[in-house]
């Protein structure tokens, strides 16, 4: 299926060309706030409804001068009608960096600093943010002095104030990032998926993702297809039967795949490059996880990086602004107020009928491949070539369960014409049928995941 881009052209009055600003989908409207304009950091706010006649609508933000500051590279997503953004660093002094919480309720347009309590992260800018299950989470950043590989949790609904925690984590730790592209997984309410990002030496495309209850990060180490390593790129969630790539699946099966959409970004070697090529990553956990292409129709957006990206109610991708290779010496300083859509030349109306529930439960560790090393501590060492040092460790694993080979017939037969069983059949066939040990009452047999970490119920993180 082949999505078919268009430039959308609204009525009236347009937002500034900018970057590196926050935005998100409520509904079907598209808000964004702040960023980056040639030298000049923005503190305003606009919504556009994505409808037959698009118009753009300035917000009043009150106090915004106040709140928003001189402040890019800040966290954002949405969640309950309400687009939240946190952190951020002066423009004009990127040591100095913000750690509160800025709340853009789309009900009644008010613009608020939220009061919490708890075990605040540090000062962050550049890191990532998504919300699920009731909860911010953070990853990643820049806390003015060094790169962060931590996670924090925001819970919107603890009593009396909304909580920070640090969210305790084992397993393969993605190595300390800034502008990852973090998702909600759309099958498991307990797990996010990561991808990409860079710490300012090296750009990223590995793909990691972390079980919320349990505070395990796992690799993805068996993807298929290509990417590119990238930064500052725009991503989104596509759904069932929406995208195709060449991986052979049943009509079913595509019902039941999700896939993130990946566009655009900073990333290559030398100086770097934007990029404008489109992907999608199928999070197949039945036949792993596969890179293709986006296959896309007509005339699409040209390269850029710090744009947005959203998908609107399934059927439609949305994206606006970013810093593009051309026009770096026109006024806007290569920024774009572009406003771009994509929507599918046919609907899977039957594909998403048969898509997985949301929150219905996925073994999304079903796409890792599992090895025989144990787990090891985790340890940083330099690389010689003078590359940033990479965290070396082993993959969870587990031994892989051999399959018994197929039993055959004996050639031999007796004068009745019955079959004469080989001797050492005949024993495999009694081990079959052996009584298999009880298991004492009050044990329960632990899951692969509790194998793997070496954690049983007990030991295992509260419930969130």
């Amino acid at each position: 299926m082949a999505w078919r881009f268009t430039e959308i052209k609204p009525s009236g009055r347009l937002p500034p060309p900018r970057h590196l600003h926050a935005s998100g989908v409520i509904g079907e409207s598209l808000y964004i706030v702040g960023g980056q304009h040639k030298l000049d950091v923005l503190q305003d706010a606009w919504t556009i409804e994505l409808d037959d006649k698009p118009e753009w609508r300035r917000i009043k933000l009150h106090k915004a001068k106040e709140y928003l500051k001189m402040r890019i590279f800040f966290g954002h997503t949405t969640y309950n009608k309400r687009l939240y953004l946190t952190g951020g660093t002066n423009h004009q002094n990127l040591s100095e960096v913000y750690n509160d919480v800025l709340v853009l309720d789309s009900e009644d347009d008010s613009f608020t600093r939220l009061e919490t309590e708890g075990e605040q992260p540090p000062a962050l800018c550049r890191h990532s943010m998504v919300a699920q299950g009731g909860s911010l989470w953070l990853t990643g950043g820049f806390d003015g002095k060094s790169w962060l590989d931590t996670t924090y949790r925001l819970d919107l609904y603890a009593l009396p104030k909304p909580r920070w925690s640090l969210l305790e984590v084992t397993g393969f730790t993605p190595w300390r990032r800034s502008h990852c592209c973090l998702l909600a997984s759309p099958t498991d309410s307990n797990a996010l998926v990561l991808f990409g990002g860079g710490d300012g030496d090296a750009d990223f495309d590995d793909a990691h993702y972390l079980l919320l209850k349990e505070g395990y990060w796992g690799r993805v180490t068996n993807i298929t297809g290509e990417s590119s390593p990238r930064t500052q790129m725009g991503c989104g969630l596509l759904p069932p039967g929406s995208f195709v790539d060449d991986v052979r699946r049943t009509p079913k099966q595509a019902g039941e795949v999700w896939a993130a959409a990946v566009f655009g970004g900073y990333g290559g070697e030398g100086a770097g490059r934007r990029l404008g090529d489109f992907s999608v990553l199928a999070l197949d956990h039945r036949k792993g996880w596969h890179w293709g292409p986006f296959r896309t129709s007509g005339q699409s957006p040209v390269a850029r990086m710090g744009h947005s990206m959203h998908v609107v109610n399934d059927t439609t991708v949305v994206i606006f602004g970013g810093t593009t290779d051309y026009g770096a010496d026109k006024p806007t300083g290569g920024a774009s107020n572009e406003l771009w859509v994509a929507r599918p030349n046919k609907l899977y109306v039957e594909a998403a009928a048969a898509a997985t529930p949301a929150g219905e439960p996925a073994a999304i560790e079903a796409a890792i491949e599992l090895e025989t090393e144990p787990l090891v501590e985790r340890e940083s060492v330099p690389v010689e070539g003078g590359e940033p040092p990479r965290a070396v460790v082993r993959e969870i694993g587990a031994p892989k369960k051999k399959k018994h080979k197929t039993e055959k017939k004996s050639k031999k037969k007796r004068s009745d014409g019955t079959w004469v069983k080989d001797p050492r059949q005949a024993e495999v066939e009694r081990r079959h049928e052996a009584p298999q040990p009880v298991e004492p009452a009050g044990e329960r047999k632990t899951n692969m995941l509790e194998k793997v970490m070496g954690l049983s119920k007990a030991a295992s993180k509260e419930e969130l």
